[in-house]
Parts: C-alpha cells; structure tokens; sequence
C-alpha cells in the first residue's frame, strides 16, 4: 500500500522490519511474499536489475509452494520489468508465461497480457502484429463489467496501446483521439498511477511530432510533477527526454541538451536501453561537431545491437534493424 501511495521511505521501513520478523514464522509462502514486495520496492526505486532478481526468487518459492495464481502475477512483473530494461525478447516470453497461466487460471489480466505483449511488437516495429494482440485483447474483455477490479485503467491501457499502433501506421488523429480516451477513462479509477503515467508519456510524444507544442508542454507538466512526487525515477528520465523534444522544438538547444543530459543520467541509472537510444539519438542530431554527434549515434547503435542480438525470431530481428527510425540511426554512427 505504501509502495502504490509512492510512500517510499515509509514502505522500506517497513519492508525492514518484515524481514526483520519473518525468522520467527515457519511458512515458506511468507517469504515469497517478501521477495515480491522488495522486487516492488525496488522496482519503484527504478533499481530494475535488483528487482528482476527478486522477482525471480519469489517466484522459486512460489512454485515451491505450488501457488499459481502468484506465479502468473510475477511472470507479468518480470516481463514488464525486462520491457523497461529494453530486454524486449525476455519480456514477451515473461508475459507468454503469464498468459498460458492466466488462460489455465481464467483470469482477468488475460487482456492485459495480450496488450503487453502487443507493446513489446510495438518497440520492435511490428505494428501490424502489435495491433492483432490489442485487437485481442479488446476482445477478450468486451464482457468485462465496470466493477471488475481495475476495469478502467484496464481499458485505458488498451485503448493506449491502440493509439500508439493506429500513430505508427500513420492515423494520427485517431491516435490522439483514442488516446485522450484513455486519459478520460483514468479520472474514474484511482490505483492507476502507472498506466496514467504511460499515457500521458504517449500523449506527449503525439503532440511533439505534430507540433502542437503548447499542449504537449501540459502533458510533459503532468508526467514530470507525478513521477516526482512519487520518486518515479523510471517515469522523471521519460519525462526529461520529452522535455527536451520540446525545447528542441522551441528552439532552445541549450535547454534541450540540459534536459536530455537529466534523462541520460537517469535512464543510465535505472537501465533503461530503449529510452536512451533515443536520448543518445536526439543529442546526436543538435550536437555541436560532427564528432560529438556520431559519438552520441554510435552508443545509440550499441544499444540497438544490445536489444537485437539476443532476438531468435529473424524476421523480427530484421523488421527492428530496418525500421526508418532505427535504420536512420545505424546509417549515421556509420558515416
């Protein structure tokens, strides 16, 4: 409770002093349950790699102790904490985990898997399978009922995520459109930090490529002040590299650079790869010297590789590299 109130300092406290007592308590599920919530803990942290450790050791206890409905639950976290790592093949088969055991279990976040998994196409660049798992997805759960625990930020994250596939193939307005959709669809739900925070990143970088400056600056506004309010080191270096997108805009190249600076400190910290390719990208094409640029486009390209090698899957492989965004980097850190 603490960790979702963005309690940080109060949730590790506590946290300390549950490991303190767990000694005194022979049940082998309470440690699985203190592995969970320190992989929260630090996930909230932005401490990513700690937390996929811990994740990964609740995980064994709890199939230790045959309790699979928590091992769907950590097989969704660990495929959402490879995705902020960038570790786009480890995520998709986090969330295939958490999928087969939601379909065993009949569970609600069945939806939800489909739609993650979607993402995970959608960083990759395959936008016509991306928006087949949200069409999924959607379908999945038409039956939901508005009182179904987290129904809203449910639907929102999907019509989220369909907003993003409809921007990529070029329907920009009904993108904003759906998009705006699901920011509506927040205000009646109140445990949605993480999903707010998606969508007002999304909503951000639509209205940067469209050029209305002005209302992405208010989105920016609101990602920034939640994430620190709430110690959301993950969500600041997001909000920092959109930040500089609109100073880039205005033209203030100085601005620009300071912020994209906070963002690349940031995402180093909480190792996030696919946001500093495009942070790496960005300082390339407002540096000051041809060196410093293709310095800045050849870490980006690194971390292109990063991501790429370890995919088996080579047409997926290959739509990544080729993708204009992605193919425009490599060709400059080659010039």
């Amino acid at each position: 409770l603490r960790i979702k109130m963005g309690q940080i300092q109060e949730a590790t406290d506590l946290m300390d002093e549950a490991v303190s007592l767990a000694p005194m308590v022979e049940d082998k599920s309470l440690y699985g349950l203190i592995a969970y919530q320190q992989a929260n803990l630090a996930w909230s942290k932005g401490n990513l790699e700690e937390a996929i450790n811990l994740y990964q050791r609740a995980l064994r206890l709890y199939e230790q102790a045959d309790n699979v409905q928590e091992q769907m639950s950590l097989w969704s976290h660990i495929g959402l904490t490879h995705h902020y790592l960038g570790e786009i093949d480890k995520a998709i088969k986090g969330y295939e985990m958490s999928l087969k055991l939601a379909r065993q279990l009949r569970s609600l976040i069945e939806g939800v898997m489909l739609s993650n998994i979607g993402e995970c196409y959608q960083d990759l660049f395959a936008i016509e399978t991306a928006y087949k798992y949200h069409q999924e997805a959607l379908t999945v759960n038409e039956n939901l009922s508005p009182e179904t625990d987290g129904f809203y930020s449910t639907l929102a994250d999907m019509q989220r995520n369909l907003g993003v596939d409809l921007y990529y193939l070029g329907q920009t307005d009904e993108a904003a459109t759906i998009l705006e959709t699901a920011l509506d669809l927040l205000d009646n739900q109140q445990d949605d930090r993480e999903i707010r925070l998606q969508t007002l990143y999304t909503l951000a970088r639509i209205d940067l490529r469209r050029g209305n400056l002005e209302k992405a600056k208010q989105y920016i506004d609101q990602l920034q002040m939640i994430a620190l309010a709430h110690e959301q080191r993950v969500h600041a270096s997001r909000a920092c590299n959109l930040l500089g997108l609109y100073h880039q805009a205005n033209g203030d190249l100085s601005a620009a650079q300071a912020a994209w600076e906070e963002g690349q400190f940031l995402a180093h910290e909480t190792g996030q790869r696919l946001e500093l390719i495009w942070i790496h990208a960005s300082q390339g094409a407002t540096a000051v010297s041809p060196q410093l640029a293709r310095t800045h486009y050849q870490i980006a390209a690194s971390i292109i590789q990063q991501i790429a090698a370890p995919i088996e899957d080579t047409l997926l492989t290959n739509t990544f590299l080729n993708a204009p965004q992605i193919k425009e980097i490599l060709d400059l850190a080659n010039k």
